[in-house]
């Protein structure tokens, strides 16, 4: 019991959070998420309303960085788990690189083409391990039974999900 505790707490609550903010923040910019979405389909045939037709027909060349690095890897629960694994391995590598530092005129004389080539490369890595994130997070949170955090964040991401759709839905309804 108290693993799944953990995971609702852990996992669970802050996959969920990040689901619905992704996927309402996606669907107010008119970003697609899903490949075919009834809901939306369903929506669009009940809303004769101009500003919908204007709004789903945006033009969706010209993506956020947010969305374009969450869709490049893959969207929906995977992305959004690899997502956060990136994004977490980002600022752990950045922390670890200026907390050597012991001043700000240490960072300044130790910036070089070197270093950024250093960060640029841990930036590629970091991708890599992105996308293998279940065996990731192993590592930084002690998982006793991967298969009840593996069942407790999907779960919660479809919530999130589930839950974004439904408030978008209350949105083009006004």
């Amino acid at each position: 019991m108290p693993e799944i505790i953990r995971a609702l707490f852990i996992g669970g609550i802050p996959i969920a959070l990040i689901a619905f903010a992704l996927v309402l923040w996606a669907g107010r910019k008119g970003y697609v998420v899903k490949k075919k979405s009834e809901n939306l389909d369903a929506k669009i045939e009940n809303t004769s309303s101009e500003v919908l037709t204007e709004e789903t027909s945006k033009d969706k060349t010209n993506k956020h960085l947010v969305f374009d690095k969450w869709m490049t890897f893959g969207g929906g629960y995977y992305g959004i788990m690899a997502f956060i694994t990136y994004i977490h391995v980002e600022v752990m590598d950045l922390y670890r690189a200026f907390a050597k530092f012991e001043s700000f005129q240490q960072m300044l004389d130790a910036l070089s083409f070197g270093f950024l080539i250093e960060l640029i490369l841990e930036a590629i890595f970091n991708f890599i391990t992105a996308f293998t994130w279940f065996l990731y997070w192993d590592d930084v949170i002690k998982i006793h039974n991967g298969w009840v955090w593996l069942l407790i964040t999907y779960i919660a991401y479809s919530l999130g999900e589930w839950l974004a759709e439904q408030r978008l839905k209350q949105e083009l309804l006004k």
